[in-house]
């Protein structure tokens, strides 16, 4: 994953760059070494502001918020797109959901995201865990490729 960290009419500090690059880390087990990240530190009405952009297979992701520190400003913009963090807040919209996991994925483990996420969403939401046997991190078989694109397109109807 490339990262490449700025400042607007700054100099981001070495120990800056240190916590984003560790905080940003984690996110090369989802998107792998093909992802670009932009992130940008300015000085706004006395906040300190972190715009993140994620280039990712023609999807961009992004988020951006001000607080009074920048390692602040960083863990809220992070938390502010957590499916996770947004389930615990009551936060997710009221719409279908189906979870793919691969249960041979070394990456991404499925009590600490895939269950946790399901358990934090609650009751009256619908939700369905597919576990996918003998499959590795973002490796759908066909069958299981074409029931995620289903997924998709019944969600958008």
């Amino acid at each position: 994953m490339k990262i490449t960290i700025s400042g607007k009419q700054m100099t981001v500090r070495p120990s800056l760059k240190e916590l984003s690059e560790k905080k940003l880390a984690r996110f090369e087990r989802f998107f792998g070494e093909e992802a670009e990240v932009d992130v940008c530190y300015s000085c706004r009405h006395d906040l300190q502001y972190v715009e993140i952009t994620i280039y990712y297979g023609g999807t961009i992701f992004r988020c951006e918020e001000g607080a009074d520190t920048f390692q602040t400003a960083i863990d809220e913009a992070l938390e502010s797109r957590s499916p996770l963090h947004l389930a615990k807040a009551g936060r997710m919209p009221e719409i279908p959901y189906r979870v793919f996991h691969c249960i041979d994925d070394a990456a991404v483990n499925i009590y600490a995201h895939s269950e946790s996420f399901i358990k934090a969403l609650g009751e009256g939401y619908d939700v369905q865990l597919v576990k996918i046997p003998h499959r590795s991190h973002t490796d759908l078989s066909p069958k299981a490729a074409y029931l995620y694109r289903e997924a998709i397109l019944n969600s958008l109807k």
